[in-house]
């Protein structure tokens, strides 16, 4: 085990010393967090919460908490309790009521809603736009005399259009990242040719290192150096108030899934050629060519039934899957399908590199 480590150790500094894949290693964060802020405004819902002090039953209320995206986050409180959420930072704002004549007070340009915010920041700023379109939009309505059950059965329909709108967005992104990490997967395997063609692989195998724990050693740094790659990702992407439509506990979930399933590619078409230029072609060829046929380039929609049927085959079509679950909101336990399904095929794509590179050695 503490030979494996050493590898491991080796494989790390290996890694980062080469530009091109400190690069590989930079560009899923990069690409996705550009095309999240391209479509920042179809995919980012600010995360916002406020408690809101007056009746709850009056007319305009629930038309105004559906424009503020607040049906399922907002708190109907009296003002101490308010309070109390606000300064222990379990809200962002309190909404005061001013009147139970909400609507008329608008019309006549009186002040209808106060708002209070314990510090200015970027979800406060978006609710306080909101608030004032919102309240335009009411007063708008309001002096057309229209009933406002029919202009909220619209917003309804227009939110159900916008979610599914986001959805395909976020699904695109995460696609995106699938494949570009993907080829990070086969950079940081790249190691163990560099070693082979410098010899440095032969000198090794001279000493009471076994070829076993030279394998896994390398496989356990392209392991951690992912496993960090994904950490940052998930971090950086939280930071700057943009998700994968999951916690980042999830997200970190189904990444280890997604790494065994990158290394168990990469380590079958390592093992099945003999220098790097021959890896990176293969590398590029079967990862897009994967991501093709899984769903992750093209919506399965679009691909004909035995494409589809094909695509079972790969490993990155469970990842589609078990994404695609977590983005409806599926329980954990129906997702357990395709995770067995995913880990099961990356763990017989190792088992038969394993095989060929016995037979290579036989052979030589």
């Amino acid at each position: 085990m503490e030979t494996s480590l050493i590898i491991a150790k080796e494989h790390l500094k290996l890694f980062f010393y080469r530009p091109l894949a400190f690069l590989f290693f930079c560009l899923p964060i990069v690409v996705t967090l550009i095309f999240a802020i391209a479509f920042r405004e179809t995919i980012y819902e600010p995360q916002y919460k406020v408690s809101i002090v007056g009746e709850r039953h009056i007319s305009g209320i629930d038309f105004l908490l559906h424009q503020l995206d607040l049906e399922k986050e907002a708190y109907f409180d009296t003002e101490e309790v308010a309070i109390k959420r606000l300064i222990k930072g379990e809200i962002d704002g309190i909404l005061y009521i001013e009147s139970s004549q909400f609507v008329e007070n608008i019309l006549s340009g009186e002040k209808a809603i106060s708002l209070v915010m314990k510090a200015p920041n970027q979800k406060t700023q978006v609710l306080k736009e909101r608030v004032d379109i919102a309240l335009e939009r009411i007063q708008q309505l309001a002096r057309k005399g229209e009933d406002f059950s029919k202009p909220f059965a619209q917003l309804q329909s227009d939110r159900v259009k916008k979610n599914e709108k986001s959805k395909e967005v976020i699904l695109q992104n995460f696609s995106l990242f699938v494949m570009l990490f993907l080829f990070t997967c086969s950079k940081s395997l790249e190691v163990i040719l560099i070693e082979k063609e410098t010899w440095a692989y032969e000198k090794m195998m001279t000493t009471s290192l076994t070829k076993g724990q030279y394998v896994v050693g390398h496989l356990a740094g392209a392991f951690l150096i992912l496993l960090v790659q994904l950490g940052i990702q998930g971090l950086v992407m939280k930071g700057l108030g943009f998700s994968f439509a999951m916690s980042y506990l999830a997200f970190m979930g189904v990444g280890v899934i997604l790494i065994l399933v990158g290394i168990s590619i990469s380590f079958l078409l390592l093992v099945s050629t003999s220098n790097r230029e021959s890896y990176s072609l293969f590398c590029s060829i079967c990862i897009t060519t994967l991501c093709m046929i899984s769903g992750c380039i093209f919506p399965a929609e679009l691909l004909s039934e035995k494409l589809n049927q094909i695509g079972y085959i790969s490993p990155i079509h469970w990842i589609m899957v078990i994404y695609r679950g977590v983005l409806e909101g599926a329980e954990p336990l129906a997702l357990l399908g395709g995770v067995g399904i995913a880990i099961g095929i990356s763990i017989i794509l190792i088992l038969i590199a394993v095989i060929i590179e016995n037979e290579k050695k036989k052979i030589a």
